[in-house]
């Protein structure tokens, strides 16, 4: 709405007289100038500011731009006269710009309704469009195969962190969760810590989390999940970033271990890796949520009471009785977990299936010959004890 409230009153002033819209025809100018002319008798003649900020919202209030104001006379009347000259060079567009904001985008009276549709899709998914397709990673291991899921996954994770201050990376197995990790850590500033099972931090595991870490040249720590009391005990000040895989292992608050990983998590990025964050009960997701978000002052879009939402969910089941009536319990555990993929995980997680991967990272499946184990229906088995 803002925006529109404001591309209409462009075409106000452009109509008034109030603004003229010029475009330089021979060249392209790079250049980011403002000149600000000051009324008579005033302090002096005026400023110039000029730097790296161009005239969008962005490049005013929100990147982080570097500017210099230049309040010398000579400077001012030297840049003042570089705009006249070119200026007059220029060929005026104001009266086409109005002709396609009216013609050429929604803001106009034939708007059909797939244009309309087509406006909803790119409002909806323009963070995700406007993300840089490439990411930084320093050092690659050698043989390293990149894959472009891989690194779609990194720049979303990377977005939804710095949104929201946590991530699930909840890709299901083989699609390679520890490397998007590994790779994620390598774009964040500040030092890592990784809590792990043993098995996954044993450097006799290939896949293993230090293994991988050192493979990438990444400084950072480890620690098994059974020893968080002497985590603790070192103190954690110094790591900005903490990983914890397996992370389905902590959904239930009241456990020691997770009282003391939630000391650990606190005021840090923290990244849950796990394929299965929801199992027994919708507080499964809340507890895991609650490393890194207030329960009852969230800032999850239109979600501000974590609490009370996941406490409807829970009060839905009890209602059930699990054994005379388990398809109804189950039906009510689908529904579950549709509103809290809708209103909650849409926000907070990254995961693919490996069919969506095949269905739209086909070439890259191709180009690298990524092949995927085919899963076959269940066997039964039948044992039998002879004695």
């Amino acid at each position: 709405q803002e925006v529109e409230e404001g591309v209409y009153k462009f075409i106000e002033w452009i109509k008034n007289g109030k603004l003229e819209i010029r475009a330089f025809p021979s060249q392209n100018i790079h250049a980011k100038l403002y000149i600000m002319t000051f009324t008579e008798g005033d302090r002096d003649v005026g400023r110039v500011i000029t730097g790296s900020s161009n005239f969008t919202r962005a490049g005013l209030t929100e990147n982080l731009e570097f500017n210099i104001e230049l309040k010398n006379r000579a400077d001012y009347e030297f840049t003042r006269q570089k705009f006249e000259d070119l200026w007059k060079d220029a060929v005026d567009v104001s009266e086409k710009y109005i002709q396609t904001i009216q013609t050429k985008t929604w803001l106009n009276q034939n708007i059909k309704p797939y244009e309309l549709y087509l406006k909803f899709l790119y409002e909806y998914f323009k963070d995700e469009l406007s993300l840089t397709d490439e990411i930084f990673i320093k050092y690659l291991p050698q043989d390293f195969k990149k894959y472009e899921y891989q690194e779609q996954a990194v720049l979303n994770t990377k977005k939804i962190l710095e949104e929201y201050g946590g991530v699930f990376i909840s890709d299901v197995v083989g699609l390679g969760k520890t490397y998007i990790a590994t790779m994620l850590a390598a774009q964040l500033d500040g030092r890592t810590f990784i809590i792990a099972p043993p098995a996954l931090l044993n450097k006799n595991n290939p896949g293993s989390w230090p293994n991988v870490f050192s493979d990438f040249h990444i400084p950072a720590d480890f620690e098994s999940v059974g020893k968080l009391e002497a985590v603790l005990n070192r103190g954690v000040e110094k790591y900005a970033n903490i990983i914890i895989d397996e992370a389905h292992r902590f959904r239930t608050e009241t456990t020691i271990g997770y009282e003391k990983l939630a000391q650990i998590c606190r005021g840090k990025r923290v990244i849950l890796v796990t394929a299965t964050p929801y199992n027994n009960s919708p507080r499964d997701i809340l507890n895991q949520i609650k490393l890194f978000q207030k329960s009852r002052k969230s800032t999850i879009p239109n979600l501000p009471n974590l609490e009370s939402f996941f406490n409807r969910l829970d009060k839905k089941l009890e209602k059930i009785d699990r054994q005379k009536n388990y398809d109804d319990y189950i039906k009510m555990v689908k529904e579950n977990a549709k509103e809290i993929r809708g209103k909650v995980l849409k926000y907070l997680m990254v995961r693919r299936t490996r069919s969506e991967i095949e269905k739209y990272f086909s070439r890259d499946i191709k180009e690298q010959k990524l092949k995927f184990p085919d899963v076959e229906n269940p066997v039964q088995i039948l044992i039998f004890r002879i004695y």
